[in-house]
């Protein structure tokens, strides 16, 4: 049985993936709830007609952001086995749960803002077309489907983006 939590937490993690190259897996040997990521054979980034800057960019993107990905995701993996042993002890403890399950949300938004900022960051490396592309396939429409608008353009980007990571986004 998978928890609401980690169907969220494997649905961000696998936008996240999607768009920078990776997909999001659980391998068999690991606890359920534990995610990996590892890379995908086609990268959806090529139907993007990436420049050599913008594939280098975007792989800097990735290096950068794959150790804090990781963390998160064993920190989960982690929650999700302190919880499913929490709900099997007698008596029951509420409160040690509601904890756990409070740990968990806080993970998974972590997952989801990361996600966020690296969306944004690609995008800011793409011209007005990839973006339209990028949007498509971020929105799941099939080439050919109804049209996704581009987005709008960035406004100047957050003066101290490093004080930005250290609230956890």
């Amino acid at each position: 049985m998978t928890t609401p939590i980690a169907l969220v937490a494997g649905l961000a993690l696998s936008v996240l993936g999607v768009f920078a190259g990776f997909t999001v897996t659980r391998p068999p040997a690991l606890a359920p709830g534990a995610l990996v990521l590892e890379r995908q054979a086609a990268d959806p980034l090529a139907e993007l007609g990436l420049d050599a800057e913008q594939a280098e960019r975007i792989e800097a993107l990735h290096s950068r952001e794959a150790q804090r990905v990781e963390a998160l995701q064993r920190a989960l993996a982690d929650a999700e086995d302190s919880l499913r042993r929490a709900e099997l002890q007698v008596p029951f403890d509420a409160e040690r749960v509601n904890e756990l399950v409070a740990r968990q949300a806080e993970l998974v938004a972590l997952l989801r803002g990361t996600e966020s900022r690296v969306v944004a960051e690609i995008v800011a490396l793409l011209h007005p077309e990839q973006q339209r592309r990028f949007a498509e396939l971020r929105a799941g429409a099939a080439p050919g489907g109804p049209e996704v608008a581009a987005p709008p353009p960035a406004e100047p980007p957050f003066e101290d983006a490093e004080d930005a990571r250290g609230v956890g986004i």
